[in-house]
């Protein structure tokens, strides 16, 4: 069964920007009046300037889509097509992690590392975790030098 819920995604808003001033900006009706204005918030709980709004109908989202690099104040907002499916994703659970989980996916960013550095040093630096099969990249530039950085 399709999905016929309409969303758009907007970026650039200022961080003070209200609800009621978002609906003005895209004057049309919103699922669900303000309550359909999903905003986005980075890990520490501050505005990211991204928002989700859920229209009610194609022509809404048409019209939305007129906004594009219309202004709020003195900032653009870029205005695009998004999903239900996307909008639950990006704005998912953010109540940390499971509570026995049975996985961790876990990235560090290297950064300021030794242009000769190796692999087995990385390794040895970061003894005593767990580090997956060929967990440890050092990335060349475009003549084979290292670049000071990596992840693992």
């Amino acid at each position: 069964m399709a999905d016929n819920r309409y969303v758009v995604r907007l970026r650039g808003l200022p961080w003070a920007a209200t609800d009621h001033e978002i609906t003005q900006f895209l004057n049309v009706e919103i699922a669900n009046g303000e309550e359909g204005i999903r905003r986005v918030y980075t890990d520490d709980q501050k505005p990211s300037g991204e928002a989700f709004v859920e229209v009610l109908s194609e022509n809404d989202m048409q019209t939305c889509f007129e906004k594009d690099h219309n202004l709020i104040g003195k900032r653009y907002i870029e205005v695009f097509p998004s999903s239900v499916k996307e909008m639950e994703y990006i704005l998912g659970p953010r109540d940390g992690p499971e509570e026995n989980p049975t996985y961790v996916d876990a990235a560090v960013k290297l950064r300021g590392l030794p242009f000769q550095c190796s692999k087995e040093e990385v390794a040895q630096f970061f003894s005593g975790l767990d580090i997956v099969p060929n967990g440890i990249t050092l990335p060349l530039d475009d003549h084979g030098r290292s670049i000071g950085g990596g992840f693992c």
